[in-house]
């Protein structure tokens, strides 16, 4: 397994950011307001911000044209990710406004905050770093140096605390009644005489899936949800191996 990692370790991670993200936005996104949190969330910091991440570790190795190529992808990944982190944040945000809950009560929504406020301020240190800009040549030259490097940090920092946002979100109790769907689902898709439900289901409390009448579910319905289930499965796993590896690309990297 290790030596697969080392030779086809850059490959996987492409594939686990991608796969991982676009698992954890059809898990959760069900068209509600909160919906678009977790989804868009998934997609800024899973997909655009760590392909991004690893765009920037390549071109420190590239000279000329290709150099300023690599920098505009990369660029254009993080700005990309921080359009979905805003979406992301709106929505969470103006969710809880508009259901009376209060802000900021969990480990998740203070690693999230942090993120956010991360991903703010690295593209700022990102468009001064830029030389093509025309910014860093304004200042003394003695100042490029530790101006990219703070950018840096501050980029990798912004990755790795993402990375925790999301795992913390993926041990909620509400992901995990989400992962039990798929067996309540079974069960509720077995026929059934004149039953109706009296009282809302625990699935249907939770806030992203709506109240339904289990009586007549079709199987097809059943068998979607079996599927989402399996994708909140798969972006539990995903997510903790991305943080794992991602630790040690930065670290081999060596972007000090």
């Amino acid at each position: 397994m290790s030596a697969i990692l080392e030779t086809h370790g850059a490959s996987i991670f492409h594939l686990l950011c991608i796969g991982t993200s676009l698992a954890v936005a059809f898990s959760v996104l069900d068209g509600s307001r909160f919906g678009y949190h977790p989804s868009c969330m998934a997609l800024a910091y899973l997909l655009f911000m760590a392909e991004g991440a690893l765009t920037a570790i390549k071109f420190r190795s590239l000279e000329g044209p290709e150099r300023t190529t690599a920098i505009w992808k990369h660029a254009s990944l993080q700005s990309l990710g921080v359009l979905f982190a805003i979406i992301g944040f709106y929505a969470i945000y103006t969710n809880k406004s508009i259901h009376g809950k209060p802000h900021f009560t969990s480990y998740h929504s203070y690693a999230g905050l942090l993120a956010f406020v991360l991903a703010i301020v690295a593209p700022l240190g990102g468009a001064v770093s830029f030389k093509r800009l025309g910014l860093l040549t304004r200042l003394p030259q003695q100042h490029w140096a530790p101006i990219k490097y703070v950018h840096r940090k501050v980029g990798q920092v912004t990755v790795f605390v993402g990375l925790l946002a999301i795992v913390l979100a993926l041990t909620h109790k509400a992901v995990y009644l989400v992962r039990l769907l798929p067996l309540l689902y079974i069960s509720l898709s077995l026929p059934r005489q004149n039953q109706t439900p009296k009282q809302k289901t625990p699935s249907s409390q939770h806030r992203n899936v709506p109240h339904t009448n289990y009586a007549g579910h079709s199987f097809l319905s059943a068998a979607a949800l079996r599927a989402r289930g399996g994708c909140v499965f798969g972006a539990h796993s995903g997510a903790l191996f991305v943080c794992q590896h991602a630790a040690n690309v930065f670290s081999e990297a060596q972007l000090s």
